[in-house]
């Protein structure tokens, strides 16, 4: 089963439109649930939650779900003037909220945050993937992905056959 996704915001049409997705897979067992995402290109964060509920709902169900036509262009967009425009004056703040704090010693003390937010402002780097690199880093973790934005590093992983 195909399912199309449009944008979703944190709104009445969002939760309207999850809902939908919700009663159009309620009878699936045993099958392949692809979320076609190429006509998706907003997503609130919050509204993960009731997907990721929906998700959990279907693979109760013994269903394989998917999301499939990823935006190719998506992560572009931290290149863009658009995103500067909004990145900007978060990580201003956060600067500024870092250079108010006491710092506790927990495992972001030991990251090099000033690293993780300038590349997050130039566009380079997603915060959240810095701070998972630099734990990995921390304890000599090895990070096995399949996120774009960690293609960098390690060798061939094998494939199961």
């Amino acid at each position: 089963m195909i399912l199309k996704l449009q944008d979703i915001r944190s709104d009445f049409n969002g939760f309207e439109r999850l809902a939908w997705l919700a009663q159009k897979a309620k009878d699936c067992h045993f099958d392949t649930i692809e979320i076609d995402m190429s006509s998706t290109s907003w997503f609130d964060a919050n509204m993960s939650a009731p997907l990721g509920v929906l998700f959990d709902r279907w693979g109760d169900d013994f269903n394989t779900v998917l999301p499939i036509v990823l935006r190719p262009k998506f992560k572009d967009f931290r290149r863009s003037d658009g995103f500067a425009r909004v990145v900007n004056p978060v990580i201003k703040d956060v600067r500024q909220i870092l250079g108010m704090s006491d710092i506790e010693d927990t495992e972001l003390t030991h990251a090099d945050l000033p690293g993780i937010l300038e590349e997050t402002e130039w566009g380079s780097l997603d915060f959240n993937d810095g701070a998972i690199v630099e734990t990995c880093r921390r304890h000599g973790f090895k990070l096995l992905t399949h996120d774009g934005d960690m293609q960098f590093g390690g060798g061939a992983v094998p494939k199961s056959r």
